[in-house]
């Protein structure tokens, strides 16, 4: 009985740890903003504690676009809220 519990914890905290890097990771988090696009939207995402307990919102707004060595470049504003 101890070693699955054991082994249940491990298996948590191991996703936990896994969650936390996949969603806290700048190339990650900047790939998605490529594969998504700004467009004339806005990015709207949600923050959890742990990947569980809510703890705030972020909105990330494109202000312009402007050109900056041949590639397209946001300047962006951001609000956050607890």
């Amino acid at each position: 009985m101890k070693k699955i519990l054991l082994i249940s914890a491990l298996l948590i905290i191991l996703l936990s740890v896994f969650s936390y890097h996949s969603n806290n990771d700048p190339a990650i988090i900047i790939s998605g903003l490529e594969k998504k696009g700004l467009g004339n939207g806005a990015l709207k995402y949600k923050i959890n504690l742990f990947g569980i307990i809510p703890a705030g919102n972020a909105v990330f707004e494109p202000q312009t676009l402007q050109e900056y060595n041949g590639r397209k470049v946001y300047h962006l504003t951001a609000k956050a809220g607890s």
